[in-house]
């Protein structure tokens, strides 16, 4: 018993711990985004090419309802690494931060016009047009995956940075 209250007495005492502790908020909600869209990225788009278009396409549109929360919590993950980092140039929060901001107007630009595209297309679309719409979105996801990770790695980075 005294060898397991030494280990937890070290662990708690370590840096590590201690900086998740004191960074968590803004850690958390940038892993919370980072989590769902990798989820989308390894889960939901390879599910969607396995089927038809026209299955895909009804899973994608009960997927896509959640986008709006997908642009909050990038923005509330941005807004708090700004504010976690003072808005130091040098911060790995500041650029952790712009990464997950530029994911927004990417979105509104590349991705957007794909979503009403694909959320208006009648039943008796060409299913291959439906196909080569959603593999557009999945490949323009991918870009927003990659600043996903991005910007959680740096967030590690700053979490666990000792100062």
């Amino acid at each position: 018993m005294d060898k397991f209250c030494a280990f937890s007495k070290k662990l708690t005492s370590n840096n590590f711990c201690s900086s998740l502790k004191a960074n968590g908020e803004d850690f958390g909600v940038c892993s919370a985004y980072f989590g769902s869209i990798l989820y989308i990225t390894l889960v939901e788009l390879p599910a969607r090419f396995a089927c038809s278009p026209e299955v895909a396409r009804a899973q994608w549109l009960q997927s896509v309802r959640w986008t709006p929360r997908y642009a909050a919590s990038a923005l509330v993950a941005a807004a708090s690494a700004l504010i976690r980092g003072r808005v130091a140039l040098s911060s790995p929060w500041r650029w952790g931060s712009i990464l997950l901001l530029s994911v927004v107007p990417f979105a509104v630009v590349r991705l957007l016009p794909i979503q009403r595209r694909l959320s208006i297309l009648d039943r008796s679309v060409d299913p291959v047009e439906t196909g080569t719409q959603l593999k557009q979105w999945g490949w323009r996801h991918a870009v927003r995956t990659c600043c996903a990770i991005a910007a959680f790695v740096l967030f590690l980075w700053a979490a666990l940075k000792i100062s």
